[in-house]
């Protein structure tokens, strides 16, 4: 009897549908979008353990930085069909899902727009100091978080219009100068912006008269300002060489440090809300200078960690 039941249960197991593709609802589905048109999404999802795996439509069928993790953090295998992703999720309770895109933006004169279609409820975030201009439907809601605008929509086909703030180069002004003046004003802003370039003003009248002696005291005393000046700026090149980490620049090598000295390159944007763009070219600036190594996993970066900045 014991053999025969043993037998029945073996038989049951393996009439399981082990290797079925499971559907389930995202717990959470959010989109970052940054200034250059490129956009970050990360998607949540509870699995059911035994599943062997689960289907999820994406976005954008043209997609970057692909990266899929259990809920310890562990990456999972997937493969990517059109516009959806299969995540082999076996064994795993929650998963996330992260890649990028540059295909849901488009720009014409001053205004971005971003399409999309989304089977989830979608948060997207705007760039910082960037203004909302239209929505193609009625979203759920629309609030303003640390100067980024952020809107909350329902599954469905969406289009959100918004303008981007570019600020021109700083006025140079000074006192006892004279300047040859251009104003500048941007398509983005409709603001003014003053560029100066300085000449200091010495003016004669022709019936000063200069002796040889005020003419020599005037060309000493030039001159010992001028060696002041390029003594000064000696100086000014050696610290600029000298510091070649700039603030951000430690801040990212610390949270590098923190995570155990391996992140990938998603998880820099994320921390500190960098454009896909400013991000790699900083880490390619720290991998030159020797305190990053960048690695190739899968179809993501990551990012290890060499030496820690001073």
């Amino acid at each position: 009897m014991k053999a025969i039941a043993l037998l029945a249960m073996l038989l049951l197991f393996l009439g399981v549908p082990f290797s079925s593709s499971a559907q389930s609802a995202a717990s959470s589905l959010s989109m970052r979008v940054y200034s250059d048109g490129s956009s970050a999404i990360i998607q949540s999802i509870s699995v059911n353990a035994s599943s062997a795996s689960i289907t999820v439509p994406l976005l954008s069928a043209i997609i970057t930085n692909v990266i899929a993790t259990d809920q310890n953090g562990y990456p999972l295998s997937f493969q990517i069909s059109g516009s959806n992703i299969t995540v082999y999720s076996v064994g795993s309770t929650h998963i996330t899902i992260q890649y990028d895109t540059d295909s849901l933006t488009s720009k014409q004169g001053s205004v971005w727009t971003i399409s999309f279609t989304t089977s989830y409820n979608l948060t997207i975030t705007l760039p910082t100091q960037s203004s909302l201009t239209s929505v193609s439907g009625t979203p759920t809601s629309i609030s303003v978080q640390s100067g980024s605008p952020i809107v909350v929509v329902s599954p469905g086909n969406w289009s959100i219009s918004y303008g981007v703030l570019i600020q021109a180069g700083v006025s140079s002004t000074g006192s006892n100068t004279s300047a040859t003046s251009a104003t500048i004003t941007t398509n983005k802003t409709g603001l003014s912006q003053t560029v100066s370039s300085n000449t200091e003003l010495i003016n004669i009248s022709n019936s000063q008269v200069l002796d040889l002696t005020t003419v020599a005291v005037v060309l000493a005393a030039g001159g010992f300002v001028g060696m002041l000046l390029l003594r000064r700026r000696k100086i000014s090149i050696r610290e600029a060489q000298n510091t070649e980490l700039r603030p951000d620049d430690i801040q990212v090598l610390n949270y590098i440090s923190e995570k155990g000295g391996k992140v990938f390159e998603q998880e820099i944007r994320s921390r500190f809300t960098l454009p896909k763009t400013s991000a790699w070219r900083q880490i390619k600036r720290l991998e030159r200078l020797g305190y990053l190594k960048v690695y190739k996993v899968g179809s993501q970066n990551q990012i290890e960690l060499l030496k820690k900045g001073e």
